[in-house]
């Protein structure tokens, strides 16, 4: 497809709705009231750091982890199917819920706050050294032809990933408590936290 037909709307709009071929959403974001999107993970990131309500329409992969993390939180709604009841209902709610809006925005704050690449390094070079046991392990009991063994490690590897809330206040989780690695010692149950939530690694 050419880009003049890329362009071209599938429908008209009316008047009190506006395309636009791209924004940056640090800046769009801050011009509104709310905020519907897919649910990636760049966009998530933008909305809740926004301080706005999200509203999130998943399509596949992590998108539907990410509306569902929104929704848990109170800062947002996911929408599995797209009507115009749904979507505008979802709308009115995300702009009229006192306690939603004050949700995003106290997140919003905490998320501007947090050094997030210093944090990504810190989370690094602490798990380095496990990560390197693991790899250590396994050249071993490959070296050995124990496949038995190193199937059951991968198992444990696994279930050492699990979502970490912030017990002292469920209403002001930590964007970075929301996942976090966990190695076997600190105590893992099966991939499953004490909230008893399947892990999901984060993707990109």
């Amino acid at each position: 497809m050419d880009k003049g037909k890329a362009k071209a709307l599938e429908v008209p709009l009316p008047d009190f709705m506006f395309q636009i071929a791209s924004a940056p959403h640090d800046w769009l974001f801050r011009q509104v009231d709310a905020a519907v999107h897919h649910g990636g993970a760049g966009t998530t990131g933008a909305s809740l750091r926004a301080g706005i309500p999200t509203i999130i329409k998943p399509f596949f992969g992590d998108q539907f982890f990410f509306g569902s993390k929104v929704q848990d939180l109170g800062v947002g709604q996911k929408v599995l199917t797209v009507t115009e009841n749904a979507l505008g209902k979802a709308i009115w709610i995300a702009t009229h819920d006192s306690r939603m809006i004050e949700k995003a925005r106290i997140l919003g704050e905490q998320i501007r706050s947090e050094d997030g690449v210093g944090t990504a390094i810190k989370a690094m070079y602490r798990d380095m050294e496990y990560a390197k046991t693991l790899v250590q392990q396994r050249v071993a009991r490959a070296a050995q032809g124990d496949t038995d063994a190193e199937d059951e490690e991968e198992a444990e590897v696994e279930d050492s990933w699990t979502l970490v809330e912030n017990d002292s206040d469920p209403d002001a989780t930590s964007p970075t408590a929301m996942m976090q690695p966990q190695s076997p010692s600190l105590g893992s149950s099966k991939g499953k936290s004490k909230l008893g939530l399947k892990y999901l690694p984060l993707r990109s």
